[in-house]
C-alpha cells in the first residue's frame, strides 16, 4: 500500500508539470490563431520561418513550437510554486527533502570536470551511433526540431531556460522529489534506476531519450552519493550550458576556427575532464564528501 501511495504521489507531480506544459501550448496556440485572424498574419509574422501560404493552424502551431522556451519556463515556474504547496499540504518541506545542502569547492569543480566529461561522452556515442546505423532521418528529425526551438531564440533566453533554470528545476523533480519518494519504500539502486527513465521519457524524442537515459543514471548516483541536490544541477547545468552556448552561431564559428588551430582539441578535452574528475571524486570519497553507504537519502 505505501509503494502506491508513493508512486501516485510520484504520479501527481509529473501530471501537475504536463497539465501546465499542455495548458500554456494550448493557450499560446489558440492566442496565435486570433492573432492571425485579426491581424492578417500580423506585422511581425517575417520574424518567424513560416510560410504564408499555410493554413492558420500550421503557422500558430509553429509559433508555439518556436515559443516552446518560454512555455517551458512558466510551466516550470507554475509547476514548482504547486510542488512547494502540496509539500506544505502534506506537511513536508520541499527544501529538505531535497537536501539542498552546501558542497564544496572541490565538489562544484567535479561537477563541472564530470559534466564537461558527460556532454563528449554522449556526443561520441551519438557519433558512432550515426557511423554504424541508418539513423539519418532520426537526426535530421532531431536537427529540425532543435533548429525550431533554438533557431529565433535569443542566447541570453536559451542560457537561462536550457542552462539554468531547467537543471533546477529537473533535480528538483527527479532526483529530489522523485528519486527519494520511490526511495522510501525501493532500494537506492532501483530508485535512481526508475527516476533515470522517467528522466529519459519525458524528453520526448528518441535522440534525447536515448542519452538522457545514461545522464538519469549518473547524475541519480551522485545525488546519492552526494546528498546535495547541488551536486546533480551543477552537472546538469554544465551539460545544458555547453550545448546551449555551442549552438549560437557566433560561438560554434569561434569554437570550430579554435580546434582548427589546435590538433586534437576535443580528445584532448575529453580525456582531461574524464582524469580531472576520476582524481575530484576519489578525494571526495577520502574526504568523506561522498559517501556509498546503502542507506535512503
Amino acid at each position: 500500500m505505501k509503494i502506491i501511495k508513493n508512486f501516485l504521489f510520484v504520479l501527481l507531480h509529473l501530471v501537475i508539470y504536463l497539465f501546465f506544459n499542455i495548458s500554456l501550448g494550448i493557450i499560446l496556440f489558440l492566442g496565435s490563431l486570433i492573432y492571425l485572424n485579426f491581424t492578417k498574419y500580423g506585422n511581425g509574422i517575417s520574424d518567424y520561418k513560416i510560410n504564408p501560404n499555410e493554413s492558420f493552424f500550421n503557422i500558430a502551431y509553429t509559433m508555439v513550437i518556436e515559443n516552446s522556451l518560454l512555455i517551458t519556463l512558466f510551466a516550470s515556474i507554475l509547476s514548482l510554486i504547486a510542488f512547494f504547496l502540496i509539500h506544505k499540504l502534506y506537511k513536508e518541506s520541499l527544501i529538505k527533502k531535497c537536501n539542498f545542502k552546501k558542497i564544496s569547492l572541490l565538489n562544484i569543480l567535479f561537477c563541472i570536470s564530470l559534466g564537461i566529461f558527460l556532454n563528449y561522452f554522449i556526443s561520441i556515442i551519438i557519433y558512432f551511433i550515426e557511423k554504424s546505423y541508418d539513423v539519418s532521418n532520426v537526426m535530421e528529425e532531431y536537427e529540425k526540431l532543435m533548429d525550431s526551438v533554438m533557431g529565433n531564440t535569443n542566447l541570453i533566453l536559451s542560457i537561462l531556460v536550457i542552462g539554468i533554470l531547467g537543471p533546477i528545476f529537473e533535480e528538483i523533480l527527479l532526483r529530489g522529489i522523485i528519486q527519494n519518494e520511490i526511495n522510501k519504500n525501493l532500494n537506492i539502486y532501483l530508485s535512481i534506476t526508475i527516476q533515470a527513465l522517467i528522466f529519459s521519457i519525458i524528453h520526448g524524442n528518441i535522440v534525447q531519450s536515448s542519452y538522457a537515459l545514461i545522464l538519469g543514471l549518473v547524475i541519480g548516483f551522485t545525488y546519492y552519493i552526494s546528498k546535495s541536490i547541488w551536486t546533480p544541477i551543477i552537472i546538469h547545468a554544465t551539460i545544458n550550458l555547453q550545448s546551449t552556448v555551442l549552438s549560437n552561431k557566433i560561438v560554434l564559428e569561434l569554437y570550430s576556427n579554435i580546434f582548427d588551430k589546435i590538433p586534437y582539441t576535443e580528445l584532448i578535452l575529453f580525456i582531461t575532464s574524464l582524469i580531472a574528475s576520476t582524481l575530484l571524486g576519489i578525494n571526495l570519497f577520502r574526504n568523506n564528501e561522498f559517501s556509498i553507504k546503502a542507506r535512503k537519502l
